[in-house]
């Protein structure tokens, strides 16, 4: 699926002006750049092949993309990416959590297989 999506992209890339080509190379970049490892691939060509869609009708209708949309690539990428419900979704609490299981199994392991012990009395550190 992610390969159709790229095959269309490219060919109607094809029949857009430089200056709406531009403009949607622009704004697939910032997707992909700003959203590579937040958002599903899939959902990110899926996105690009509608608002290229989108764009070519707008052309064929006499405006470009700027006027069409109404923003720079850049902001476009921004307000679309904002309503993406990401792919990883953690919130500080689950990260917290997680670093506060590590450090404890961590501390465990260390102890457990005497590495801590040997550390410490490797640097002059006694422990009773």
């Amino acid at each position: 699926m992610k390969e159709m999506y790229r095959e269309k992209i490219s060919d109607i890339q094809d029949n857009l002006t430089e200056e709406n080509k531009t403009y949607f190379n622009d704004l697939y970049d910032a997707i992909f750049l700003n959203g590579a490892l937040l958002y599903k691939e899939e959902a990110m060509l899926e996105t690009s092949y509608n608002l290229l869609l989108d764009l070519l009708d707008a052309q064929n209708d006499g405006e470009n993309a700027i006027k069409y949309f109404g923003m720079t690539p850049d902001e476009m990428a921004d307000n679309i990416l904002k309503k993406w419900k990401k792919r990883h979704q953690m919130n500080s609490e689950k990260l917290f959590g997680i670093l506060v299981f590590l450090l404890y199994f961590g501390l465990i392991l260390a102890v457990s297989t005497g590495f801590l012990k040997n550390h410490l009395v490797s640097h002059g550190l006694a422990i009773c």
